[in-house]
Order: structure tokens, then sequence, then C-alpha cells
């Protein structure tokens, strides 16, 4: 094959689909955008929270660490059970 007919098939193979999208491509932005419409604001709306009362903390009201537990949302402070 010569050449220029080499260069002129690459050159059309390689900006033949560029810069256009098909209907797929665009079936799946929308799709992508409304999911995220969807859930941003729930993620934003911060009804999960990783780090509220994971740890259960067994501390008596007389006690001076009761104070930064109590103020703190790591911990749950839990009634004593009679235990």
């Amino acid at each position: 094959m010569q050449p220029h007919k080499l260069l002129r098939i690459a050159r059309w193979e390689v900006t033949k689909n560029a810069g256009g999208l098909d209907k797929r491509t665009v079936a799946v932005a929308v799709l992508a955008m409304a999911v995220l419409a969807v859930v941003a604001p729930l993620a934003a709306g911060g009804g999960a929270v990783l780090d509220e009362g994971i740890y259960r903390a067994g501390v008596t009201p007389d006690s001076p660490y009761y104070g930064p537990v109590s103020e703190d949302d790591t911990f749950a402070l839990r009634p004593d059970a009679g235990r």
C-alpha cells in the first residue's frame, strides 16, 4: 500500500468519530445525570454519619469524663441496664 493512501485511511479512522456523540452515549450521560440529581441531595442531607454513636461509653454522671463523652457524638451514652 502506498504511504499517502495509508495516511489518508489512518486520518479518516482517527477523525471519523472525533467529537461526535451517538445516541447510546447521550442516553448514558442523561441517565448518569438523573441518578446524580437524585443521589446528591440525599448524600448532602447528612442522613447517615459514619462516626456517630459507634462507641458505647459507660460513664456515670459524677465522673469527670461524663462531660466530654456526652458532648462528643462519636460516643453513645447508654443508661445502666443493671449489669
